[in-house]
């Protein structure tokens, strides 16, 4: 996978390959699938594929490994496809064309249109609980729609936007202001210009890919490439809201950035950039921060990656004053064998001390209270689909007891060799600041066409908080998706749960068209 968009894929592999559209596949990281997904567009050497069913939080990336069912090897051209207006690292010696997608639109051999290029999707989702305890409902309904306009022929622009219109209502909404209105929440809206040496400048809603520890901006930014694999870049804006992502004009944000990416003969990959923050709140001097990224991966399927942010205060308060280090996040991968693999990670995070984020959380408590988690996993893996995952983490923070936290997950994708069904099964001890217990959960897939699958879980948590009682619930539910036509396909998830004083019966329908 090289890259991940608002509702799909994109991969290193196209119609040369003998991809085709319609081709389906899942998006997989350590023998754990994320994703299915069905393959919308093709050129000659990548391919867009578009989210059939994806894992909550799954956080798919670029490095990520696809498996497509049914290509070929490289040069074997599947009978049928059509021509593909260009490769999809497009034509360094092609002056016609200069501003090349990652992905060019396949065009019919002997026509020479080249419009915009969309992809994405939209529809609708509506949720329904009805509390049985205290008598209460709750309806939510959602319209969203997330997708890009990518670049083709000459034309240097492209624009991303995801954003949902959500409404609340029912009489467990009573207590919300809101409740009954339409609300809207954009999540991401930026229009990029491009240039041909890589460059590339944008301004609306974005997240900044360079250092995403920024979070979420509205305002302007650009990235100038200096030489090969090297870039600068800078950006200034405001921080949208933290609970609605509504507009907010009292928190001005700038930063600054270098990108070095580098590319070995032995196949190595290595990147770091590092960048400064700064903030002000209410026209006042809120934060300065220092941020890094690094990434290297290696032949074998190797890799290592670290983030983190230090900021660093002027000493106006007796509790801002010094360095500190708010956030921490280091991971590596290492393959020992063809079915065996070591994931270690190590986390560190608290709140940043700024009067911004005391506006929302006046609590005291709340800063300075760093939690580290520190975790070696053991993941296994067979051709015959069965996926096998240890993990042993350390959980530590200041003035609490260490915590001990360990999990099991098995998943099947051939279940009892039978290629429909498959299972998977979770067990681990939940831990944290103030609380304690235990969970696991379970489920088996039933896959009878390729436009149709269902799920049935069960989940279970005994959770004990602040020393108290320990609390139980548990939970069935039904889950299927079905592809009504080639752009769209319906969902419904069913569930009931149950537990000391919880009864609950839920239902989420929705319809997604991708386009």
């Amino acid at each position: 996978m090289t890259q991940a968009a608002a509702d799909g894929v994109y991969l290193g592999v196209g119609g040369d390959a003998g991809v085709v559209p319609g081709t389906r596949g899942t998006i997989e990281r350590d023998g754990r699938v994320l994703a299915e997904v069905e393959v919308r567009h093709v050129s000659a050497t990548s391919c867009f594929a578009g989210y059939v069913t994806a894992e909550p939080d799954a956080g798919i990336k670029a490095g990520d490994r696809a498996v497509l069912r049914g290509v070929t090897t490289p040069g074997a051209a599947a009978p049928g496809t059509v021509a593909p207006r260009a490769p999809a690292t497009g034509e360094r010696d092609a002056p016609s064309a200069p501003f090349l997608p990652l992905l060019a639109p396949p065009v019919q051999a002997g026509t020479t249109s080249r419009g915009n290029f969309f992809h994405g999707s939209t529809g609708f989702g509506t949720s329904w609980l009805h509390d049985a305890e205290n008598g209460r409902d709750y309806a939510n309904l959602r319209l969203f729609a997330s997708g890009d306009v990518e670049r083709s022929g000459g034309d240097p622009w492209s624009l991303q936007f995801r954003f949902d219109l959500n409404r609340r209502s029912g009489d467990g909404y009573s207590d919300d202001p809101k409740q009954d209105e339409w609300r809207l929440r954009a999540d991401t809206l930026v229009a990029r210009r491009h240039f041909e040496d890589g460059s590339v400048g944008g301004f609306g809603r974005f997240l900044p890919l360079a250092l995403p520890g920024i979070g979420r901006i509205d305002g302007t930014y650009a990235e100038k490439t200096v030489g090969e694999g090297a870039r600068v870049g800078g950006l200034i804006g405001f921080r949208p809201d933290r609970d609605d992502l509504g507009v907010r004009t009292d928190e001005m944000v700038m930063a600054g950035w270098g990108a070095v990416e580098q590319k070995t003969a032995a196949g190595t990959r290595l990147g770091v950039t590092l960048g400064g923050m700064a903030s002000w709140f209410e026209g006042s001097a809120d934060q300065h921060a220092l941020l890094a990224e690094a990434s290297a991966s290696f032949a074998g399927g190797h890799w290592l990656r670290a983030s983190t942010q230090l900021d660093v205060y002027g000493g106006d308060e007796g509790s801002r004053s010094g360095a500190s280090l708010t956030r921490l996040h280091a991971s590596g991968f290492w393959r020992t064998t063809e079915n065996f693999g070591l994931r270690g990670t190590w986390s560190h995070y608290e709140n940043p001390d700024t009067d911004s984020l005391r506006r929302i959380v006046p609590d005291d408590t709340s800063y300075g209270r760093g939690r580290t988690r520190t975790a070696l996993a053991a993941l296994e893996t067979w051709k015959s689909g069965l996926a096998l995952e240890q993990e042993i983490a350390v959980l530590m923070g200041d003035g609490t007891p260490m915590d001990l936290q360990a999990t099991l997950r098995v998943r099947d994708s051939t279940l009892f060799a039978w290629q429909t069904f498959g299972g998977d099964l979770a067990v681990f001890n939940l831990v944290g600041l103030d609380q304690d217990g235990l969970g696991g959960s379970t489920g088996l897939t039933w896959t009878p066409s390729g436009n149709l699958s269902l799920r049935l879980g069960y989940d279970a948590t005994t959770l004990e908080v602040d020393g108290g009682d320990a609390y139980f619930t548990q939970t069935a539910s039904l889950f299927a998706t079905r592809q009504i036509a080639s752009k769209a396909s319906l969902w419904l998830r069913l569930a009931k749960s149950l537990g000391d004083d919880l009864d609950t019966l839920s239902a989420d329908l929705g319809l997604t068209w991708r386009f």
